[in-house]
Formats: structure tokens, sequence, C-alpha cells
């Protein structure tokens, strides 16, 4: 083996010891913060994160609310634009009588002439 697998391997070990040896004594709880230098969270943390995504929920709740009923207020009155579209159709046969009338009489005026 080389003489860098070797050194670091007994780094490893003399490490591995010496943090055993720096271990506190466990708590009554079973948990040592100092262990892990993990600092226990604040339960007010907890409650504040379930106050937000309530909240959050509430909120959510009343865009649906607002976007609804804007869609009912700017949305498209069906039977109107029936109405409208009836109306339209009309006229545009109208026009077509219109054109087909000026149509003959043209023709008719040539046949005439002719």
């Amino acid at each position: 083996m080389s003489s860098g697998f070797l050194r670091v391997s007994a780094a490893l070990i003399a490490l591995g010891a010496a943090s055993a040896a720096c271990a506190p004594v466990q708590t009554y709880s079973g948990f040592s913060a100092e262990r892990n230098n993990v600092e226990i969270p604040d339960p007010q943390v907890g409650v504040d994160t379930r106050a937000n995504d309530q909240t959050l929920t509430v909120e959510r709740s009343f865009v649906e609310d607002f976007d609804r009923r804007r869609l009912e207020v700017s949305g498209v009155n069906l039977d109107e634009e029936v109405t409208f579209l009836i109306q339209f159709q009309r006229a545009f046969e109208a026009s077509a009588r219109v054109i087909t009338v000026a149509d003959r009489m043209l023709e008719t005026l040539l046949n005439v002439a002719l």
C-alpha cells in the first residue's frame, strides 16, 4: 500500500478516537445538541409555519372567488351574442339578394342591348 493511503487512514482513525473522547454525555431526552452542533428549533417556528399555511389557504380561496366573480361580470351573454349573430346573418342574406337582383338586371340589360 502507498504511504499516502496509510497516512490518511491513520489520520481518520485518530480523528474518530478524538471525537469519541470529546462526545458529551447523553441528556435525559437522549439527544445531545452539543454533539452535533445543532440548535434545538424554537417551537414557535412550527406554530408560525402552520399559521402561514392556513393564511395562504384562505388567501388562495379569496383569489379563486374573486376570479370567479370577475368572470361572471365580464363574461359573454350567449343569448345576446346569438341575437346579434342572427341579425348579422339576416343582413348578409338581404345584401346577397340585392346583389343577385342587381346581377340579373345587368344580365337582362346586356341581353336586351345585344
